[in-house]
């Protein structure tokens, strides 16, 4: 099993304390690795906080797009409507997707990219239907998607 990158990091923590910190002789040297040792536990613990909040704003992401990939699935109306229904398809695919979450950032956040792609094409399609037939169930479901944009932007 590939270990996380917080996990790689509590584990060079670790050695560093009971392997070679032991071995040093020097008072400052030592003085420098203990430094070490503690700011790698801090990194370690906010980068494992950031893969946290990433995973709970993918899974708030995902849950999202597949409300409102719901909607447009099932507005066919011919022309336009097909395609609007061809974009809720293709987000529902995105949001229904086995995703192996090994706990990386670099998975979470292209995760994320996957669902935000899916998210604006989502809201293009909505700007679309509310501008030439607004639906309660559309427009409710774009205020929603753009107050969760907003509370992603202003977090972080």
């Amino acid at each position: 099993m590939r270990l996380t990158a917080d996990q790689t990091l509590r584990g060079i923590r670790d050695n560093l304390l009971t392997i070679v910190l032991p071995e040093i002789d020097n008072a400052y040297v030592r003085g420098q690795v203990q430094s070490m040792t503690m700011q790698l536990g801090l990194i370690a613990s906010q980068w494992d906080g950031e893969g946290g909040r990433q995973g709970a704003a993918n899974e708030a992401m995902k849950n999202l797009v597949s409300r409102c990939a719901a909607v447009l699935s099932a507005h066919h109306e011919g022309g336009q409507g097909d395609d609007w229904a061809r974009i809720g398809i293709d987000a529902a695919a995105v949001a229904g997707a086995q995703w192996t979450d090994d706990g990386t950032l670099t998975n979470l956040f292209a995760r994320q990219d996957q669902l935000s792609a899916a998210l604006a094409r989502i809201l293009v399609a909505f700007e679309q239907i509310a501008a030439r037939q607004p639906r309660p169930a559309v427009l409710a479901l774009r205020r929603e998607a753009y107050a969760f944009l907003r509370d992603q932007l202003s977090a972080g």
